[in-house]
């Protein structure tokens, strides 16, 4: 998304959520698309719901990956926001990428991708963009809860509240979920990030919910 990754000026600009779906409204409109089924992954999926929240013309289908529904944050986005920006900036994430780094080195595949995705990014707009995520406004969920469109909420395993016994802000209540119309599915084998540790699986949710053939 802009905003997190080496864009000079854009950091300081592009640090909501509501304003990264402005951006992809914006995006939409320019290729003259209408009426899309939207995927959004964590931030992404909480993205996504404002952008069906804003132009529910440009949205005809919703599937959000373990995107935040309530305020709080998720665990990534809870410990980033634990110590203030300037400290985060400094110390914080220098550290955490240098432990990925040694730890990618020693042979840890998880450490090599998390290196692979977060080497380059802005630390201020990382810092930033998970505090709006934790600052999410206390009706957000009802929102979602009533928007008058087709919308799934996918889990992983691992994360899956009636596996774990706990809420979270990117693992809500799926039953409640349920009650208001939405559609649970849920990705063996994975926790949060389900498209990197078992893609497969997670194309056949994705295919399902679309009721569509996977390839």
């Amino acid at each position: 998304m802009l905003g997190l990754g080496i864009v000079n000026g854009l950091q300081t600009l592009i640090t909501r959520c509501k304003n990264h779906a402005k951006i992809v409204a914006k995006i939409l409109d320019h290729e003259g698309l209408q009426k899309c089924v939207i995927v959004g992954h964590s931030m992404g999926g909480t993205v996504a719901i404002y952008l069906a929240m804003q132009r529910p013309d440009l949205v005809s289908e919703l599937i959000v990956c373990e995107g935040n529904v309530t305020p709080g944050g998720g665990m990534g986005t809870q410990y980033f926001t634990s110590v203030s920006e300037t400290e985060f900036v400094t110390t914080l994430f220098p550290k955490l990428l240098a432990k990925w780094r040694k730890d990618g080195r020693d042979g840890d595949t998880e450490a090599q991708w998390r290196c692979g995705a977060w080497e380059d990014v802005d630390f201020t707009g990382i810092y930033r963009n998970s505090k709006s995520l934790v600052d999410l406004p206390a009706n957000f969920k009802q929102s979602f809860l009533s928007l008058p469109l087709k919308r799934t909420f996918v889990y992983g395993e691992e994360t899956y509240p009636e596996n774990t016994g706990e809420i979270k802000a990117d693992a809500p209540d799926p039953s409640e979920l349920k009650r208001n119309g939405i559609s649970i599915a849920v990705v063996p084998g994975v926790g949060h990030d389900q498209m990197i540790f078992n893609p497969n699986a997670f194309v056949e949710v994705l295919s399902r919910a679309l009721d569509r053939p996977a390839h």
